[in-house]
């Protein structure tokens, strides 16, 4: 999701299942599986590679600047005619 001139993403949201904080965290479906936070910091990091590449390539000088949230999320459905699928923190 786009906000302004920055980019959102949510990590960890769960497919239409109802699951609890602390259900989700000892999940014996997905033992291996990494904390969400953990991934979000891959895909920042993975990100920050790309950027690098992308300026190397081309001769720019781009910044990005990444910040991470943890903690509970609602999501849903907006609109009657229009609609969008937002997520509040």
């Amino acid at each position: 999701k786009t906000i302004g001139d920055a980019y959102m993403v949510a990590g960890g949201l769960h497919h239409g299942e109802r699951v609890s904080a602390r259900s989700a965290t000892r999940s014996s479906r997905y033992p291996r599986q990494r904390p969400h936070a953990t991934n979000v910091m891959l895909l920042a990091k993975d990100m920050f590679h790309a950027l690098r590449g992308v300026n190397g390539k081309y001769g720019l000088d781009f910044d990005l600047r990444i910040g991470v949230h943890v903690g509970p999320v609602v999501a849903g459905v907006l609109g009657l005619k229009r609609l969008a699928y937002d997520v509040w923190g």
